[in-house]
Parts: C-alpha cells; structure tokens; sequence
C-alpha cells in the first residue's frame, strides 16, 4: 500500500510541478534590440512575437534593411529559448525529467544560434575614405552673344529670371 501512496504522491508532485512550468513558461519573455538600438522585439517562450519597437534615427533607411533587422533580432531572441526552458525547468524541478528533455531538444532544434554576424566596425569608421574620381572642368560657356553685324546692341531687362536679356534691336522694327 506505501507503494501506492508513493506512486500517487509523486504523480501529484509531477502534476504541480508541470503547472507551475507552464504558467511560468506563459509569462517569460525574451527582448533582443539591434546594435543601433532602432529595433527592439519581444518574443514569447515560445518563440512568437509578442512586440515591435521601431524607433526612427539619424538617416532614413531602405525597409529592406529595418526588415532585415527586425529577423535578426527575432533569431537571437529565439536562439536564447532553450537555454531559458532549461533554466526554467530547473528552477521548477523538472529538468531531469525526460519530457522536460524532450522539450528543450524540441527547442534546441526549433531555434538554433543565429549565424555569427560579421564584426561591424565603429560607425566613425564605417564612412568611405574613398575620393571620387576627378570631374573634368567644365568647358567654357558659348558665347550666347551673336556675331557683330554692325547694329547696336540693346540691354532689355526681364524679370523671368533676373538676369538681363540681351536682343538685337533694329531701328527699324521699334
């Protein structure tokens, strides 16, 4: 009869000890921002996006690269799961147990560590020293005047543009 009375307290304590994980497991999440601190998500344990922060900084950026940084900082926060499972799990007890195993395996294989990221240097340093080549001079302006033909010139102003308007003008045609 002990051996029952054992058997059923330890399926009592297993049972607690699963409720408790689950419900702690509910109320974890995980936050990951990106370098720049411009993007900032939430997943839940597991794994689902709970919350998005964009903050705007600086230069506009293309979407594909806010996109993309937005995944990035969603695979790291997902890559930390399994070892928040198993530290959850051995904070309730149930590390040992083969599900609870199981589950970090699951885990594990669900979302595995985000491919390491070139090391990006200091923004001071991202700037291009590259000259642009040389630009040719410009050649010099045709002459908008036309040739000489023995008629005075007249000056006729124009507000178009504020520039003065240089016209022939025939005495003949006034």
């Amino acid at each position: 009869m002990s051996a029952t009375v054992d058997w059923a307290h330890q399926v009592a304590e297993n049972a607690r000890q699963y409720r408790e994980l689950q419900d702690r497991l509910a109320r974890l999440t995980l936050t990951e921002t990106s370098r720049d601190r411009t993007v900032a998500v939430t997943v839940s344990a597991s794994g689902v996006l709970t919350d998005l922060t964009l903050t705007e900084r600086g230069q506009p950026r293309p979407l594909a690269q806010i996109a993309a940084e937005v995944m990035d900082c969603v695979r790291r926060a997902q890559a930390r799961i399994p070892v928040l499972l198993q530290t959850t799990m051995a904070d309730v007890g149930t590390a040992d147990d083969p599900a609870a195993r199981q589950i970090v395996a699951v885990a594990r294989s669900r979302f595995p560590p985000p491919p390491p990221q070139p090391q990006r240097r200091p923004v001071a340093d991202q700037r291009r020293v590259d000259r642009p080549p040389p630009v040719a001079p410009a050649p010099p302006p045709r002459s908008v005047n036309p040739p000489p033909t023995g008629r005075p010139e007249r000056v006729i102003e124009d507000d178009w543009d504020e520039r003065p308007v240089l016209g022939d003008i025939d005495e003949g045609h006034r």
